[in-house]
């Protein structure tokens, strides 16, 4: 990003960071998703339980058994997750988005698909907009 002196580049950086680490925490690095083994495999199993996985939408109580419960925990924590990094995202483009242009357009992509319902694709588009913002500070 230009024209950002060196206090607001170290600050930019630290929110940076953070959100890196939390995207760490769920598994993220610095490679595709989509060419990700281990999440082809967890989209495989989504697909066999009847989730698809671009439109992870809430369970009805009604549908709801022993094995189920646990998904539809787990799926309302990804969607509650994925709000607070796009939140966060958020910030970011509000305050630095005129100076990097790709990661408005990733941020604004990922907010539709969370609109959308499509939680996953979200949360990598986001991922791939914190990149934006990093590859525009570095």
């Amino acid at each position: 990003m230009e024209n950002l002196d060196q206090f607001e580049r170290n600050d930019v950086l630290n929110e940076l960071e953070a959100l890196e680490l939390e995207f760490a925490a769920l598994g993220f690095s610095d490679f595709d998703l989509d060419d990700s083994e281990a999440f082809n495999a967890f989209s495989a199993e989504l697909s066999v339980a009847g989730f698809s996985n671009d439109e992870l939408k809430d369970v009805s109580v009604n549908a709801l058994v022993e094995d189920t419960l646990d998904v539809a925990w787990f799926l309302g924590s990804i969607k509650r997750k994925v709000r607070q990094l796009l939140e966060k995202l958020v910030g970011l483009v509000r305050r630095y988005g005129s100076r990097c242009q790709r990661a408005v357009e990733l941020t604004t992509t990922a907010l539709r698909q969370y609109r959308e319902g499509k939680w996953w694709s979200a949360l990598k588009t986001a991922y791939r907009a914190l990149k934006a913002f990093k590859s525009c500070v570095v």
